[in-house]
């Protein structure tokens, strides 16, 4: 396990992500060897 490090207030930045990108910015932090995924497609 990794010790957290704690980054001062003004060097912090913000940013709004999609769905998508939010997911795969926190898998891309994951130590995976294997995702099961499906892709969702709109039903009409």
């Amino acid at each position: 396990m990794t010790a957290v490090k704690r980054v001062p207030k003004d060097q912090i930045a913000i940013e709004g992500l999609t769905g998508d990108a939010a997911i795969a910015h926190a898998l891309k932090q994951c130590d995976l060897d294997v995702l099961a995924a499906y892709p969702v497609t709109p039903q009409g």
